[in-house]
């Protein structure tokens, strides 16, 4: 049995509502409403009122048990992925009940990601792929890369998209055409990415052989790094 409790963050004292068989949940709106994945059934709350779900959401035959929630940046739309081995995720706008778009594939390990604006939704489809699509033309993907997937991620400012294939080097997009601006060689041996909040480096962790550390990239001159000797493992940027 699973349960969502929710809590006052400026109070620290937890609601006198919990929902039981809760696997996933997600704020959307202006915030005042929540999307609850509980067990078969997805429903949006309305915090002012826990009495009666404010619209329910029919779910795809192919995503039998729902197990994560991700709500677009902008709150406009929200994605469900399945528990189910096969990879399912359908895509929802908040206020209406069917989804817009179901995506079904063999692998979506890999996860997925809305860009910083909530335009673009970003996911792995099958090994080493990543399609690209418009929230608004959901119909239409942009397949990006045929080799094993290390990492994907949307520059802050949502103008670029960095993929990091397993065994070749960061490749960077312009988001909107999707086209190639350049590769950042020598990162061959990094798999996981991560962007500075002011978008001038980029972050890779350490190969997993140990033998070299973390490095910062310049994303204006990708010749320019730092390696910060010593440091292994996962890292994160601090808020500006």
């Amino acid at each position: 049995i699973w349960f969502c409790d929710l809590w006052d963050t400026q109070s620290g004292k937890r609601a006198d509502v919990f929902f039981q068989r809760a696997m996933a949940c997600g704020f959307v709106g202006s915030g005042r409403q929540i999307v609850v994945s509980e067990h078969e059934n997805v429903n949006l709350w309305s915090l002012d009122n826990f009495k009666t779900p404010v619209l329910k959401y029919k779910l795809p035959l192919e995503i039998t048990v729902p197990n994560c929630v991700i709500p677009s940046p902008d709150s406009r739309h929200f994605v469900i992925t399945g528990a189910c081995a096969n990879g399912e995720l359908a895509l929802f706008a908040v206020d209406k009940p069917e989804p817009l778009k179901i995506f079904t594939f063999e692998d979506l390990g890999g996860g997925c990601v809305f860009s910083p604006g909530g335009k673009y939704l970003a996911f792995t489809t099958d090994v080493g792929k990543i399609a690209v699509t418009d929230v608004r033309k959901p119909d239409t993907q942009i397949i990006l890369n045929g080799d094993t997937l290390g990492d994907f991620c949307f520059s802050p400012d949502g103008g670029q998209f960095l993929v990091k294939p397993r065994n070749s080097p960061v490749q960077v997009y312009k988001t909107g055409p999707f086209k190639l601006l350049c590769t950042i060689e020598g990162t061959e041996n990094y798999y996981s990415l991560l962007i500075s909040p002011d978008g001038e480096w980029a972050v890779s962790d350490a190969p997993q052989d140990g033998k070299d550390a973390i490095r910062l990239w310049n994303l204006e001159n990708p010749s320019l790094y730092r390696a910060l000797g010593g440091v292994t493992g996962r890292v994160n940027f601090l808020p500006q």
